[in-house]
């Protein structure tokens, strides 16, 4: 059994809201789309030495430019991971709806934008196809970080739900794969203060840029102080695409000194509280021998797997006579989330590793390769019931302890218990999906 996208249940803002949380941008110019497909070239330009290149962006809005990351990147040779920072969650069936509603197609978004007629025919021919597959991947309504990864892995995008400040802090700087360029979007401008720059300036590259549209001086300059250069693309001359630079300038006067020790002080902070957990030193990212992985279960596979995609050679060693016989210890052969009723981090962790788990399973089963090996599954859920009064106390307390995602888990009488088990159970339950 699997969510429907037309169940009213998963739909609990309408369009007038949604465009509120997450609008266009809003810019006079008509060509602001071409804009900001030259501008997006200009970066990858710019970055094209990178074999990955890590960009970053505050806010989602109605993922136009989300979108164009992706189908600008078109360099074969380089993969992109675009982390995008949005504080309110949404999930398939609301940007369904958001993009539904802006009219029958995507396509008609750029004639409301006032877009050139070349872009909005470029926007239905390949930016469409890139939404579909997003809403495929069925993101879900949750804090905290979710990953799609699109194109055999040359595409990865993190989409990080919640307190923007807070989805910083929580993540470490990587000396190998800093963040190489960020993009604010304009309605989240109010929203950010000198803590969340700071914070984007310890997650990036020490000559990294930003760019926005129609900055304002007070943010202009929180930017700078942070030691940012700072770029608003949309006031460029773009009939001249020399005229729009964003090279990367080193920081070395006196001041920018100082602001580099201060991003280097924030780092230091961060490897003292993960120094259970130290990430150096790290593997360099040019490793020429095989790596070699110990063990045959799903967990191994999807290594195996996930290093393949970043064109790295594995070596896999198993004790048993074929691949998959113990399933990584989880004979019952089911993957699903540990939901507690405190949904604390570790509870917040199993539903975003369940959600790429499935969504994985997905992507290997919907396009098949050539001589791929199938995957025998099931996306038939899990469906817990009670067993004693104990048991019944802590199942309830679990279903009522918050609003679950519907795209998790969500709360079934006995009757519907019963259609789902197809046995006489005459309990309710909790269904995972």
């Amino acid at each position: 059994m699997t969510a429907e996208l037309d169940k009213p249940c998963q739909i609990k803002r309408d369009y007038q809201q949604l465009i509120n949380l997450y609008p266009a941008t809003d810019h006079p110019d008509a060509h602001y789309a071409s804009k900001l497909r030259v501008y997006q070239q200009q970066i990858f330009k710019v970055n094209a030495q990178q074999k990955l290149l890590v960009l970053g962006q505050i806010g989602l809005g109605n993922g136009l430019e989300m979108l164009s990351w992706w189908h600008t990147q078109a360099n074969l040779n380089q993969r992109l991971l675009l982390k995008v920072f949005e504080p309110n969650p949404i999930n398939a069936y609301e940007l369904k709806l958001l993009w539904d509603q802006s009219h029958t197609s995507m396509a008609v978004l750029g004639s409301e934008l006032k877009l050139d007629s070349d872009f909005r025919f470029k926007f239905d021919t390949k930016l469409n196809p890139l939404a579909q597959s997003l809403l495929y991947a069925a993101p879900a309504a949750i804090i905290g970080c979710q990953r799609f990864i699109f194109d055999d892995g040359r595409i990865t995008i993190d989409l990080h739900f919640g307190d923007i400040h807070t989805q910083l802090s929580s993540f470490i700087h990587s000396p190998q794969h800093p963040i190489y360029h960020w993009l604010v979007l304009p309605h989240l401008q109010n929203l950010l203060h000198s803590q969340i720059y700071w914070q984007m300036a310890k997650l990036s590259d020490d000559n990294s840029t930003i760019a926005g549209v129609g900055l304002t001086e007070t943010t202009l300059n929180s930017m700078k102080t942070c030691g940012f250069e700072v770029n608003d693309y949309s006031n460029r001359d773009y009939s001249n695409t020399d005229d729009i630079s964003f090279s990367k300038k080193p920081l070395n006067d006196h001041r920018d000194t100082v602001l580099l020790h201060e991003r280097h002080v924030l780092r230091q902070q961060d490897a003292k509280v993960y120094a259970f957990n130290p990430t150096a030193p790290m593997l360099s990212s040019e490793i020429s021998s095989p790596i070699a992985i110990i063990g045959g279960g799903l967990a191994s596979a999807h290594l195996a797997l996930s290093l393949a995609e970043r064109g790295q050679d594995t070596q896999l060693f198993c004790k048993d006579a074929q691949l998959g016989q113990g399933a990584s210890g989880n004979r019952q052969g089911a993957i699903y989330p540990l939901l507690t009723p405190e949904n604390d981090e570790l509870s917040c962790f199993f539903q975003q590793a369940f959600l790429f788990s499935r969504r994985r399973v997905q992507s290997l089963t919907a396009a098949s390769a050539e001589n791929q090996t199938s995957i025998a599954h099931d996306f038939c859920g899990v469906l817990q019931t009670a067993h004693d009064e104990r048991s019944h106390l802590r199942l309830n307390k679990i279903i009522k302890s918050q609003d679950w995602p519907q795209e998790i888990a969500y709360a079934v009488d006995a009757e519907q218990a019963n259609a789902i088990a197809k046995i006489k159970l005459d309990k309710p339950g909790f269904f995972i999906l």
